[in-house]
């Protein structure tokens, strides 16, 4: 007898998340509709409790959800990859195992916009952003902080800033299938499958965005937003600039949009550059800013080029910015 199909495949993606990984399972089983689904869930060779929890339920719902657990840690980017070797549905929808989605609807409501558009291969929302250190929430945080998000062919605007949560997406399977290889981002040395993703999806499909809030963000101590090691931030955002230089090269943009990009990289670099009391990077990120777009620097980016020439200003720059954690 062959299994019926599944409409959508929910792919959770584990790593060391004992804490959370319930939260997001009973998330995911929680969603109305009256459609097919299963869940697929890829551990990527935890050493907590992760996989024991996750077996749990796997013994609770043993038709429902499918198991990929890796022999030894392989990385974000091979756990996306076999893992969704085993997704079977037309849709997918990712979820981190220390996210969860408070929208018993939020499948329902991106499929049924999916159905309805079919020159559309994505959809993402607006999320709230739980900041579990200090215990507050942002809710509806694109909303919040008024950010306007672009749908459509969004390749552009998606070299500018990464405006997509994966939590948040629902994804035709296909689409991912026929134009990502995450083979070449493994090789490239890519940290994330989410960024590059997003741009090769954008070159080949439009993007849609619902403007309501469906999943839960979670920022942690082990997240890379919220470490205290400044070190592998400034990694994560030279890797994402990495990401964004090699979809430039390979299919181009408006020189506005390149400029953009640079300035975002500048402005960034300057910061860390401050961070780390490295005057000379300091220097050569003004410069540019300077050169490019001076009317755009703003009081504290001028403080953090005289804190290269005055001592004491720079030691208060970098103060100021661990203090705010104000990297991204």
């Amino acid at each position: 007898m062959n299994e019926e199909k599944p409409l959508v495949s929910i792919l959770i993606l584990t790593y060391n998340q004992e804490e959370y990984v319930a939260r997001t399972i009973e998330s995911v089983l929680d969603q109305r509709g009256d459609f097919t689904r299963d869940i697929v869930i890829g551990d990527d060779f935890s050493t907590d409790n992760t996989r024991k929890i996750i077996n749990e339920f796997k013994t609770r719902f043993p038709s429902l959800i499918t198991l990929n657990f890796s022999q030894k840690n392989n990385g974000v980017i091979e756990n996306y990859r076999a893992s969704l070797e085993k997704c079977r549905g037309e849709y997918v929808a990712v979820c981190a195992g220390d996210d969860y989605w408070h929208d018993p609807e939020k499948l329902l409501k991106q499929i049924t916009f999916l159905e309805s558009n079919p020159d559309f291969g994505v959809v993402h929302s607006d999320a709230n952003y739980l900041f579990e250190p200090i215990g507050r929430s942002k809710l509806a945080f694109r909303k919040a902080t008024g950010e306007k998000i672009e749908t459509g062919s969004v390749f552009e605007p998606l070299l500018i800033d990464n405006f997509i949560l994966a939590v948040t997406t629902c994804i035709r399977t296909a689409l991912i299938r026929q134009h990502v290889d995450f083979n070449e981002y493994s090789r490239l040395g890519f940290p994330m499958e989410d960024y590059p993703m997003w741009l090769e999806l954008s070159k080949h499909t439009k993007i849609g965005y619902l403007d309501e809030s469906l999943a839960t963000y979670r920022i942690h101590s082990k997240s890379i937003r919220n470490t205290s090691n400044f070190q592998k931030r400034y990694q994560f955002f030279l890797s994402t600039q990495a990401v964004k230089n090699y979809f430039i090269e390979r299919y181009g943009c408006n020189e506005i949009v390149r400029m953009k990009v640079l300035e975002g990289f500048y402005k960034k670099s300057l910061r860390y550059s401050t961070i780390q009391k490295d005057a000379q990077l300091v220097r050569a990120a003004y410069y540019w800013l300077k050169s490019q777009a001076g009317s755009n620097l703003t009081f504290i980016e001028h403080l953090y080029f005289l804190g290269t020439r005055i001592k004491f200003l720079g030691s208060i720059s970098a103060f100021l910015l661990k203090k705010m954690n104000s990297l991204d």
